[in-house]
Parts: structure tokens; sequence; C-alpha cells
């Protein structure tokens, strides 16, 4: 499942380049530049021991400072060696991180900026520093694409695939339904919270998804606290589950159970955990969230174009004619990028590759004549790169372009210049794998379905096996209605996505209707859906059958008609296992899609 989530080619990637600076290393001039490069060969190292697939992030003081802090020691001690790393800063800033550190990473790029302009000339500097802010807004825009989605999904979403750890919003919605439960289930239900310490507190949370029941979901409330639903035949047996579950666990610092039914809020049971109240006031808004992606883009390739003006009209003014065609050559190309990303998707990926063509050209126009600026802007290719394009395809060009780029300028065909252009290559390339790991992270704890209101067929699964506990454990019984749409297909193809998405949003708002609010529907299969009916009986279940058919015939869709559904209801026998049960279930989908 790693591999899948892309945790071991950022892993693989991390530990390529932790070994380019150990490379470096006893190249250096002095001890301290060699202190450096090996600490920062071993916060790399470090870091790709400690990647994993979920929510769980490293400590954000001094995990995350750390590479800001080597990447300006490094800048202001040997900025003759590593002028080509200034670029990384674009990089720096893409990775996800709170807005504070963005902000301290934007003042430690301009001191760098600044310490290596002073051996610039004035044109060049000034140049080179408006290219640096128009790439750190780049990079600023693509940290920010990640933000809604994350703000979203983690309300929603398990902390870690396979772990029952649900964030506090969760359990919020949780209750009510819960206390609803157990009043019609005639049991004793709680909630558990329990206070540890911040080193102990993962270990905790995963021995007490371990030692709870399926059904029984645990949440992290914050850093420090832990919450979990009981449920039990009676009080008594409650209280002695629980102390069984307390020694199993191991030294807490704190606890609190309350019968859900005497539960008022959930803030009433925190405070009370906690003696006293506190309260946290985080309002933190950072101005690149209120900038849209598309127009930022365009306003940057705008801004590009102007800046190729100013560097055409300087040429002209102290007489340097023949380096004015290019600038003014390309000055409209990227105007015409930044219209043309304003436009459909198709014509904004072509933007992007008309705007790395220009850096192309510009950088290997100057290359040759820049002998001694050479190694400094050999580094603008590779992030522009990152910037503008998908990891795949950035990642091969620029590794296919290295010789290319050592070639063009005048001295550069040198051992540790190499190895400092590939180094700034792996390490700029880790930030858009990290987004890619928490975009595959988010919607791998997802239990939505991408298209509709359905949950995932795993997160299916593990509801349908947590229900068939429940009743074993209650004596209830249990239903499940298999439901498929034969039109769904037909729909797609003859009248492209969006009769699709009509055709799975009415089914589901039908249900949602014709069900109870602990019922679950759930999508086995690209057309086949389960809607879950715990303690139903047989009767109660073609009750809901009937009035789902007579729902779901009355709605009738613009291009598709009718919605046509074949339902068949299914019961879970008595000594059944939850494995068994849902091979019978798979085996009425498929006589359902034969006919």
């Amino acid at each position: 499942m790693q591999s899948k989530y892309k945790v071991g080619l950022l892993r693989l990637n991390l530990l390529l380049a932790a070994l380019l600076p150990a490379l470096m290393a006893p190249a250096s001039a002095n001890l301290t530049e060699a202190l450096l490069l090996w600490m920062a060969a071993g916060w790399l190292a470090v870091s790709a021991v400690l990647v994993e697939f979920s929510h769980r992030r490293p400590p954000l003081v001094p995990w995350q400072l750390l590479p800001s802090l080597l990447l300006t020691a490094l800048l202001l001690t040997a900025p003759e060696r590593f002028p080509i790393w200034l670029w990384a800063w674009a990089a720096l800033v893409m990775l996800p991180q709170p807005a504070w550190m963005s902000v301290l990473n934007l003042l430690l790029a301009a001191l760098s900026w600044g310490w290596l302009a002073h051996a610039m000339p004035p044109e060049q500097a000034a140049f080179s520093g408006a290219v640096l802010a128009a790439l750190l807004l780049l990079g600023l825009s693509r940290s920010r694409d990640l933000a809604p989605l994350r703000g979203i999904a983690r309300r929603r979403a398990h902390l870690a695939p396979g772990l029952r750890l649900w964030p506090r919003a969760q359990l919020g919605r949780d209750l009510p339904r819960e206390r609803a439960r157990i009043r019609r289930d005639g049991v004793h239900g709680e909630l558990v919270l329990l206070r540890t310490g911040r080193r102990r507190f993962w270990h905790q949370a995963q021995r007490l998804c371990t030692l709870t029941r399926s059904f029984e979901h645990c949440y992290r409330l914050d850093g420090r606290t832990l919450a979990a639903l009981l449920l039990s035949p009676d009080a008594e047996q409650a209280e002695h589950r629980r102390a069984e579950l307390l020694a199993a666990l191991g030294p807490i610092q704190r606890l609190r159970a309350t019968p859900l039914s005497r539960i008022v809020s959930l803030a009433d049971e925190c405070r009370a955990l906690e003696r006293r109240r506190r309260q946290r006031a985080r309002r933190a808004r950072w101005i690149m969230a209120e900038l849209q992606h598309t127009r930022l883009h365009a306003g940057l390739y705008a801004l590009a174009a102007l800046l190729l003006v100013s560097q055409a009209a300087w040429f002209y003014l102290v007489g340097d004619y023949d380096r004015i065609l290019l600038p003014a050559l390309l000055a409209p190309l990227l105007i015409t990028a930044a219209l043309m990303r304003l436009g459909q998707p198709e014509t904004a990926r072509l933007s992007a590759y008309l705007v790395l063509v220009c850096g192309y050209l510009l950088v290997a126009m100057e290359l040759p004549a820049q002998s001694s600026l050479a190694p400094f802007w050999l580094g603008l290719p590779p992030v522009l790169t990152l910037l503008l394009l998908p990891l795949g395809p950035a990642m091969l060009l620029n590794l296919t372009l290295t010789p290319l780029w050592l070639l063009l300028g005048e001295n550069l065909l040198d051992l540790d210049l190499a190895l400092g252009y590939l180094s700034l290559v792996m390490v700029a390339g880790l930030a858009p794998w990290e987004i890619l790991h928490q975009r595959s992270l988010l919607q791998a704890t997802d239990p939505l379905d991408e298209e509709c209101d359905a949950i995932r067929r795993s997160a299916l699964h593990d509801r349908l096996h947590s229900e068939c506990e429940r009743a074993e454990l209650l004596h209830q019984r249990l239903a499940v209605l298999v439901i498929h749409l034969p039109q769904l297909e037909m729909a797609g193809e003859q009248f492209g996505p969006g009769a699709r998405r009509a055709l799975l949003g009415s089914l589901c708002d039908t249900v949602a209707r014709c069900s109870r609010d602990h019922d679950l529907l759930g999508r086995e299969g690209d057309a086949d859906f389960w809607l879950v009916l715990p303690d139903t009986s047989e009767s109660g279940a073609l009750l809901v059958r009937q009035r789902l058919e007579e729902a779901l015939h009355r709605a009738v869709l613009l291009d598709t008609g009718p919605v046509e559904t074949r339902l068949t209801d299914c019961h879970l026998r008595h000594g059944e296992s939850p494995e068994r049960f849902m091979q019978r279930l798979q085996a009425t989908v498929q006589r359902q899609v034969n006919g």
C-alpha cells in the first residue's frame, strides 16, 4: 500500500538527495562548510526514515525550520560555491507549511539574495531579485492549492489509513447518531476521554484502536487528548470493560467517562476533563489564500513580460544593441501565455510550456555571455520546470537537459558544480513529491466517493464488518439492500459525465430521503451500491426496498428518463461471519449485473 501512495518513491528521492551533499562535503574549503553539508545530508536521511503515510507530522519546530536555516547558512558562508542554490527557496515555500513558516522563508530568501547581490552588477542584481520574487509567488500558489482540499478532507478523514482514528469534528457528528441508536437498542454507551502525554500520544492512539471493537470509533481531540465511544450491554459490564481497557493501555494522565445519555455537548466534556477553561484563538490569515490560482499565474506571466521589456530598454540605454532582440521577442510570447492561462485547462497547460520555453531561451542565450554569473543562472531552469510542470515530466526534463546546461557556459564542466546542480534538482523535486504525497493521503483517508455522496468501497467493507460484529454482540438483525444502476454506463458514454453525475446524485438523494440517519450507503462497484440497514428485519428491509423502488421510479432525469434500478435484499444469518456475508453480497451483485 505504501508504494501505491508514493511513500517508497518519496523515501528513495530523499535518500538520493542526501547522498549528493555528502559527496560534496569532502571538497569543502573549511570545516564550517563541511559541517553544514553533512547536516543537510543527515536531515534528508532522517526525513527519509521518518516519512510515513499518515496525517501525523513531525514537530513544526525545529524540523521544518532546519532546512531553511541550513540553506541560509550555506549561502552566507560560501556564496561563491553555492549561488545556484538560491533558487531552492522557491521549492521550500512550495512545501505545505504554516503561514509563519512561509513568512520566515520569504525573509530568509530576501536575506540570501541580498548577500549574493553584492557581487553582481546592479542590473543583474535587480533582474535576479525580480525573477526570484516571481518564483517565490509561484511556489506559494502551489502550496496554497492544497489548503482547501486539506481543510475539507481532514474534517472527515481518518488520520491514518487502516487506523480507526477520526478527527474531533467527526465526533461531533457521531454523538447524536449514537445517542439515538443506544436508546433504540437498549444498550449502554459512554464517551471515554483520555489525557496522555505528547510523547506517548500516537502509541496510545494505536493501542486504543487495537483494544476497542471495530464498531467503536476512536477520535483525536487535540495533541494530547483521545476519545472513544464504547458500547456494552449494561453499566456494570461497561465499568468492568473500561477497567480492562485502561490496564491494557498503560499509564495515562487523566480519564473521564460519561454515559452518552448525559452528554450535553462535547465542549462541556472537554472542559470537565481539563478542569479549567482554555480558549485558543487562531485566526491567522494568509493573503495568498485570497488570490485565485489562475489569475495569479496570469499576472506573474505578465510581470515577466514587463521585466523583459525593462531589460530590453536597459540594453538600449547602455548601448548593448546585440542583446535587445531576444527579450523584445519573448515579451509578446509571455503576454500570449498570460492570456492563454485565463482560458480553458488545455490552453492553460500550453501556457506553462510556452513560459518554460521562454525561460530556457533566455538562460541559454545569457549563459555564454555571463561567465562569472553562469553558475548562478544555471539553477533557474530546473526550478522553473518544477514550478510549471507536473513532477514526472519536470524531473525527466531536468535530468535530460543537465549535460546541455553544463556545456552551454564557460568553465561549467566541473564536478562540484554538477553535483550542486543535481542536488538542486533532487532537493527542489522533494516539494512536489510532498504535495503528491499529501494529495494521495487525503484521497486514501477520505471515506466518501469521488463522484457521489456514498462512501468508498474500502470504507464500506470496514463499516459493514463493524456492523456485523455489533449485530452479533447485541443479538440484532442486519440487512443490506443491494442496488444496481444499469443506466449508469450508458449515461456516461452517450450523454457525458454530467448525466452520469446527475444519475448518481439522484440515487444518493433518494436513498437519503427514504432511509434512516444511521443507515449507510456505500459504493461497491461502478454501478453497484450497498445500503446497510442495522437492526432491520426481513419485513422492514422489504418495506425499504419497495419505498426506494417507488421513489426512484418517480425520479425522471432529462437525459436518461426514469431511473431504472435492480434491488435485492440480503440478511445476515445467525453465526455467519462478516467475510462470508460479504461474499454472498458480492455474488448477488454479480447476478444483478448479469441480469
